[in-house]
């Protein structure tokens, strides 16, 4: 008997806290090609996307109202953020995600209160690993309770839809070539919020609505993110801060995921930092605030799990723009800069 050969080609999905391998078989038989084929749908159906469904950011502390809708309306200003993360440069399909978005505050004496007032926004994500890509869209509402003299707790919102695709293209075979399947699925993100002069923490629940999306005869599982995110603002001198963070990403059946971060924040304008991925990244972070109301942060992740011979790391950079004078309110410390 001949037997049928094979070429192997991999494409590399993000997880919660590493990655999993889709593999795709091109072989010379067109019937055993079809069966792969099949097989290859039927996997996106059994694998419970564990494989991350939420991006993952190394800028997020210069990205809040990005994972948490509770921040929007947090400042006294219009706020804009862009962004885009290249990951594990060096593997074919690797993952890369874009995202803009924006918030402002409905100012309290528009609402003839004191003790309370509202925010709104509005984000839009894409995000493609290997033959997988998703593009979410997503409006904002928050409430905002006055709980202290200088605190505040609030809850927020996004809802929207996102659509997911996977498309195989680049195949020299017409049977394989082009294959893909899209769904479209409705998408609630509630976030909760207590903040100060100096401080916030913040929990968010990513695809709150878990479902079960028909898809090629099987069913996909969309879990629901769980993140939650803190930060404390240090002076320690006249012109310097020391910004620590911590973020913890949670998803049913997979390990608990922690970001540390450390920034040193000179004259409000300029950040510098580091921070560790549990097991699988150590990150140098850098910002500057330019012009009063423009931001450029920039972040390389430097792989250190069983990976890195692969890669060259990941970048990321975000662009911010804002109507926030630099020395004006309580809330313009560096936590929410």
């Amino acid at each position: 008997m001949k037997r049928a050969m094979a070429k192997r080609s991999k494409h590399k999905v993000k997880s919660v806290n590493g990655e999993f391998h889709v593999t795709l078989i091109k072989i010379n038989n067109r019937h055993v090609k079809k069966i792969i084929l099949n097989i290859v749908f039927l996997l996106i159906g059994i694998i419970q996307i564990n494989a991350q469904q939420y991006p993952l950011y190394t800028n997020s502390i210069f990205n809040n109202f990005g994972v948490n809708p509770a921040f929007a309306g947090s400042e006294d200003c219009i706020d804009f953020r862009a962004g885009y993360r290249l990951q594990w440069l060096g593997f074919e399909g690797h993952p890369n995600t874009a995202y803009i978005n924006g918030h402002g505050k409905i100012k309290p004496k528009v609402l003839n209160r004191r003790d309370w007032f509202m925010g709104v926004g509005g984000r839009i994500v894409s995000d493609e690993a290997g033959p997988f890509s998703t593009l979410r869209m997503e409006l904002a509402w928050s409430i905002h309770v006055k709980l202290g003299k200088y605190v505040y707790g609030s809850f927020g919102i996004f809802a929207g839809v996102t659509q997911s695709r996977f498309s195989l293209d680049g195949f020299d075979d017409p049977v394989v070539n082009g294959s893909q399947a899209s769904i479209l699925v409705p998408t609630i993100t509630p976030g909760l919020l207590i903040y100060g002069r100096s401080f916030f923490i913040g929990f968010s629940m990513q695809d709150v609505v878990q479902k079960n999306i028909p898809n090629v005869g099987l069913e996909t599982n969309i879990s629901t993110h769980y993140i939650l995110k803190a930060s404390k603002n240090f002076n320690i001198s006249r012109r310097s801060d020391i910004l620590p963070s911590i973020i913890l990403r949670m998803v049913k059946g997979a390990p608990v995921g922690y970001d540390i971060n450390v920034m040193y924040v000179f004259d409000k304008k300029y950040q510098l930092g580091v921070a560790y991925r549990n097991q699988t990244a150590v990150a140098a972070l850098i910002k500057i605030t330019i012009f009063r109301s423009f931001t450029l942060g920039y972040s390389y992740d430097y792989i250190i799990n069983n990976i890195k011979f692969g890669t060259s790391g990941s970048h990321e950079i975000v662009i911010g723009f804002n109507t926030c004078d630099l020395n004006e309110g309580p809330t313009r410390c560096a936590a929410f800069n």
